[in-house]
């Protein structure tokens, strides 16, 4: 097993939360389902102390084996998104010249340990949901070309100002979006990070494909999730990633599994997951092309 470096990239660990409630209009019972592949099939797993430590009910998912806390909130992708935007907004309201500063230098630590699947020249690397920037600038600043979406208004506003990202390198978007303006323009990446992301989307499967699509062959899918623990159980939280799930997902959206390693002291678990080459029937026959 192989242990990340401690990095702090936009804070997830949050031992500071901020005084945040979801606007009562989006609360409603949910139709309850895996918020990861999307199965109906779960099972009431065990219950949990949330980070007010009320009592939460964990599900498992047998389809892809993740854990999901049941929340009483509207898990549909409006309100979730919704909910992703004031709650991230809330926890990051200002950014100062010190604290990007200091933001981009421990994202380096996340770029290093990266390096050996960022080595192609010339590949351009995404980040799909950049928050304040730091990641981005942290690889710009290792010479790589990068490109990302936030949907979080405020949040983009505050990686802009901080480090002069223009709206084609930093755009305000949700992933889906962004990867159809990608497609659009015919661009490939050579790896794509969702760094804290797949947490806070409800069923990403979709977007996982996308993803695969708009990366070359051989690119590398890179991120970082939370491990199931009382400081992260709360509403922006919608599941709980482990390796057997990463498989489930890998199988069903063109990915193959590179690696896992964790960061124990956050409790967080990272991931690379590879483009798998499409494979050609022995029984295809390649027809010449029509004159």
């Amino acid at each position: 097993m192989n242990n990340t470096p401690t990095i702090a990239k936009e804070s997830e660990n949050c031992p500071m939360m901020p005084d945040f409630v979801p606007a009562a209009e989006s609360l409603s019972k949910p139709e309850f389902h895996c918020h990861f592949c999307g199965s109906s099939k779960l099972t009431p797993a065990f219950t949990f102390p949330d980070w007010l430590k009320r009592a939460t009910q964990i599900y498992l998912c047998r389809e892809c084996s993740c854990l999901i806390p049941c929340y009483d909130l509207d898990a549909s992708r409006p309100a979730v998104l919704r909910l992703q935007t004031e709650f991230w907004e809330a926890q990051w309201p200002d950014l100062t010249i010190a604290e990007a500063e200091r933001l981009a230098v421990d994202c380096a630590g996340i770029a290093n340990y990266y390096a050996p699947w960022l080595k192609a020249e010339g590949g351009l690397l995404l980040e799909i949901g950049a928050g304040r920037g730091g990641l981005m600038e942290a690889l710009r600043r290792q010479g790589f070309t990068v490109m990302g979406c936030e949907p979080a208004v405020r949040l983009a506003e505050l990686a802009r100002n901080a480090f002069g990202f223009d709206e084609k390198t930093l755009h305000l978007a949700e992933a889906e979006v962004f990867l159809k303006r990608l497609c659009i323009a015919r661009q490939r990446a050579q790896a794509v990070f969702l760094w804290h992301v797949l947490e806070h989307i409800p069923e990403p499967y979709s977007l996982l494909r996308r993803v695969a699509g708009i990366l070359n062959d051989g690119g590398f899918l890179i991120g970082q999730v939370p491990l199931l623990d009382r400081d992260y159980i709360y509403e922006a939280h919608l599941v709980f990633l482990n390796e057997p799930a990463f498989h489930h997902a890998a199988l069903k959206c063109g990915f193959t599994v590179e690696q896992f390693n964790y960061d124990i002291n956050n409790r967080f678990m990272g991931f690379v997951l590879k483009k798998a080459v499409a494979r050609r029937s022995p029984f295809e026959i390649e027809l010449p092309p029509i004159i």
